[in-house]
């Protein structure tokens, strides 16, 4: 059967089966930085790194493209820039806040509101989910740190529709933005995610799948109850590879 006539089917007003796990492509049609366009943002400090004299008249995305920097993942360079958690803070603040919410933002609030979902995860630090759901006139929990995690009762219990950020959220405390920050999520957050990912549906949208906490959350979940739907245009690799049902 087509898996989207699948998840039609399961995705029932009201019952809130589903979580959604949303990455940077929820985020495209609002004109929100993706980690290539703020890599070709570092450009100029990385040509002036290198360049004792600098030309003015150099096209600093041509200079990127040609560069020894072109063929570092994204959290690598970053980490090389911005090695302290306030800069990089600074750093995304400056090109994710000054965006208006996206359709794809008001789409997800649109099936929280109907009650299709229950949560939202989202490797995303910036806020537009949150925006969009208080738009829909929902009130969002947000679960971003070891302390909200501690001070928050469970998922069944919880009324508000909750947001969890696993990697941080722009304006409070540290980001995982580097090799090491993403090779692990923290314990409880980890714990947490398998155990809610396990007990409802996944949407997975507009996310690659390529940092290693989160993949290793999506390879411990159980699937015993309701099935995994990957809207992307690429199936996951690994081990996720036969957990999913594409829907393209």
């Amino acid at each position: 059967m087509n898996p989207i006539v699948r998840l039609a089917a399961s995705a029932t007003p009201g019952d809130r089966k589903f979580i959604l796990l949303a990455g940077a492509g929820v985020s495209k049609d609002a004109g929100i930085p993706t980690a290539w366009d703020l890599m070709l943002k570092t450009a100029g400090l990385l040509y002036a790194s290198d360049n004792e004299q600098i030309d003015p008249s150099v096209d600093l995305e041509q200079w990127f493209l040609q560069s020894k920097y072109v063929d570092l993942p994204y959290s690598e360079l970053i980490e090389q820039i911005y090695p302290h958690y306030p800069d990089q803070q600074q750093f995304l603040k400056e090109y994710l806040e000054d965006h208006k919410v996206g359709e794809s933002h008001l789409l997800i609030a649109e099936l929280a509101r109907r009650g299709i979902i229950r949560a939202v995860v989202t490797t995303n630090f910036d806020h537009f989910i949150e925006k969009a759901l208080e738009e829909k006139g929902l009130n969002p929990q947000v679960i971003s740190t070891e302390e909200d995690l501690q001070h928050s009762e469970p998922l069944i219990h919880c009324d508000a529709i909750r947001v969890y950020k696993p990697h941080g959220t722009l304006g409070r405390g540290a980001l995982r933005n580097t090799p090491e920050d993403l090779r692990k999520l923290s314990s409880r957050m980890e714990t947490e995610l398998i155990r809610i990912l396990s007990d409802h549906g996944v949407i997975v949208l507009g996310y690659a799948g390529a940092d290693e906490g989160m993949a290793r959350v999506l390879d411990q979940r159980s699937s015993n109850y309701y099935p995994l739907f990957w809207v992307d245009p690429m199936h996951p690799e690994g081990k996720r590879k036969g957990q999913v049902r594409r829907v393209v």
